[in-house]
């Protein structure tokens, strides 16, 4: 208690890396609570890899999440719509933002962070200015990095060796139009290469999409995709007219980011997906030819683990949740119209104007028992989508003893050693959902703990040593992706170290909020309704407001699993608290063999109890 009161006396200077999303959020919560703080960005406007430059991002970027779960929980969207924002847009929304809470007044823009080096009571700054070169030297108290994990592109000279022609990371990539009546490969299946490969193919003579292993697709819009052969994604997202039309329920992260589908086991959420993507591609289905490619490449994300039958078994029951799932179904209506081709196969031969897939698993709709082996020819440009380099050269990461590895900081934020000294944000990248909403209670949460208003654990190093473990065993088809988290769970986990956990309304005061609890997605205004920090008139806004229950609308789609996993949810309930009276929940390295079936799969990861659900 004398700690916490000697903080509260004392202002504390906070230096923030970055003024991208997660670091807008970061300066507004320690601005709130009382520290000081200066932020150093190194171009001269907000948003990151948002902004409104126009090389921060390429041409026809949308958001695959909606605005509403990409919208800070005290400052709601501009206007009631719900939808897939365009880059533009969001960028418009950061700036407001800024200009709301008067962000920019605390930024150096223009200045690079060139080193930061631990002092015995804080950190030394060297910070530049990219325009003059001349050096300054800054003290702070604490260090937070808000960078993200998509700030350094990978290195791509190993990539394709031999091949002669041109050879570009996708972050190089602007637009498709130098790619008229050419042949290109493009490498990787994520979210920027569905996009990148989908508009060089409308206008190219030829592009084919390389994946080394199956991959795992959602479409932005399930209903739509699945009812209308001729859907098409990207025009339903330029067309204003229709947003107004849309549902909650017409949205993606409806089916996967709400309380009543994550309170129900693995193996249910699995059996579910398993069973529609079969009866997708059952003879005579009605489903449109996008879909039933969708469904296709999903299954084969498990059919293709030959060597061991338990993890084979473990991805069928997984689905969907045992690796990074691009939310894009774009690609799948361009394969479907012939405009792109699609590859998997485990690795590649290039020569200097050609390529060779010699082992081809799967090839469009069709894969193979036998591998097949294809030969394109005359390739004029190779475009590599294949991510970012976890890195801070501006840390001595040997000297202060930390590993650049996510997985091993306690909520992907605080690495051990350090306490609250330093904090990353931006590292917790949700398996659904934004990583905006998981930055901006991460922020909360060190803002509270340098104004002396709440702790880490005391064990905090050794607990996220344990949580990651757990991570990197259910995430066992993404080894690489080591940032990622199970947003509803992530949440709600963050959500009680700060105080600010919704509590679940009572059906009959509020039988409307009750529904929304439960149906609703977990977007973040619901951690603004109580705790520290709280803003119950913003929440309200957006919950009571904008999206009244009439707003929600059933699809053809939704009814069943909704039905069906309120059912089973009263039953896991009884199956959860058994778990934890016997094992302690997801306490421990280990998982647990037993995890996708005995119990949620909210309380599979970042450690949240039974007895704190409601």
């Amino acid at each position: 208690k004398r700690r916490k009161s000697r903080a509260r006396m004392s202002k504390k200077t906070v230096c923030v890396v970055g003024a991208g999303a997660s670091g807008l959020c970061c300066i507004k919560e320690h601005l709130e609570n009382g520290s000081e703080v200066i932020c150093f960005e190194k171009s001269h406007v907000v948003g990151g890899v948002f902004s409104t430059l126009k090389s921060s991002s390429y041409d026809g970027l949308y958001l695959t999440i909606s605005n509403v779960f990409m919208s800070y929980s005290d400052f709601p969207w501009q206007n009631d719509s719900i939808r897939y924002s365009p880059k533009e847009e969001y960028a418009e929304y950061l700036n407001l933002y800024a200009d709301h809470f008067k962000l920019r007044e605390k930024i150096k823009f223009g200045t690079s962070v060139e080193q930061c080096t631990r002092t015995e009571d804080g950190w030394n700054i060297i910070a530049k200015d990219v325009k003059t070169g001349n050096e300054t030297n800054y003290t702070c108290d604490f260090l937070t990095i808000c960078t993200g994990s998509n700030s350094v592109p990978k290195d791509i000279s190993k990539i394709a060796p031999g091949f002669m022609r041109e050879k570009i990371h996708s972050i190089q990539f602007q637009d498709a139009t130098p790619y008229k009546d050419k042949t290109v490969i493009v490498i990787g299946a994520g979210e920027s290469a569905s996009d990148i490969a989908v508009d060089i193919g409308t206008i190219a003579k030829s592009c084919t999409v390389w994946s080394r292993r199956p991959f795992l697709l959602a479409p932005r819009f399930p209903e739509m995709i699945n009812n209308d052969p001729n859907h098409d994604e990207y025009k339903i997202m330029q067309t204003d007219s229709l947003w107004s039309e849309l549902k909650i329920a017409d949205y993606l992260e409806y089916f996967n980011a709400n309380r009543i589908h994550n309170l129900n086991p693995l193996w249910l959420w699995g059996a579910l997906r398993q069973g529609f993507w079969d009866a997708v591609n059952q003879e005579g289905s009605k489903a449109a030819p996008a879909m039933k490619l969708l469904c296709a490449w999903c299954q084969f994300n498990w059919k293709a683990i030959d060597a061991n039958p338990n993890l084979r078994k473990k991805a069928w029951l997984q689905a969907d949740q045992a690796a990074f799932v691009t939310k894009n179904s774009r690609l799948c209506s361009a394969c479907a119209k012939g405009i792109v081709d699609i590859i998997v196969a485990p690795n590649a031969e290039f020569s200097s104007d050609a390529v060779t897939f010699p082992q081809v698993l799967g090839e469009n709709l069709d894969y193979f028992d036998q591998p097949q082996s294809r030969t394109i020819v005359n390739v004029d440009s190779v475009i590599c989508c294949i991510g970012y380099e976890t890195t801070c050269p501006f840390l001595d990461i040997d000297d202060l003893g930390i590993c650049l590895d996510p997985r091993t900081w306690f909520k992907h934020c605080f690495p051990p050693n350090l306490g609250h000294k330093l904090a990353f944000i931006g590292w917790a990248r949700p398996h659904q959902g934004g990583i905006p909403a998981a930055a901006e209670l991460l922020a909360r949460y060190h803002a509270l703990i340098v104004a002396g208003k709440k702790d880490l654990p005391e064990n905090y190093a050794q607990i996220g040593m344990d949580e990651g473990k757990a991570e990197s065993e259910f995430y066992f088809l993404s080894p690489n992706l080591k940032s990622l988290v199970d947003y509803p769970s992530f949440a709600d986990s963050v959500a009680k170290l700060i105080g600010c956990k919704p509590r679940m309304p009572m059906p009959f005061w509020s039988p409307s909020m009750f529904f929304k609890y439960w149906i609703y997605p977990m977007w973040p205004c619901w951690y603004r309704l109580r705790g520290p920090g709280a803003n119950p008139q913003a929440a309200n806004l957006v919950l009571k407001t904008r999206f009244p229950i009439s707003r929600f609308g059933f699809t053809s789609i939704n009814p069943v699993p909704t039905i069906l996993t309120g059912i089973v949810s009263c039953f896991q309930t009884f199956v959860n608290t058994i778990t934890f009276l016997f094992r302690g929940g997801t306490k421990g390295a280990n998982i647990g063999k037993n995890y996708l079936w005995n119990r949620s799969k909210y309380f599979v990861l970042h450690g949240n109890s039974v007895f704190t659900l409601f």
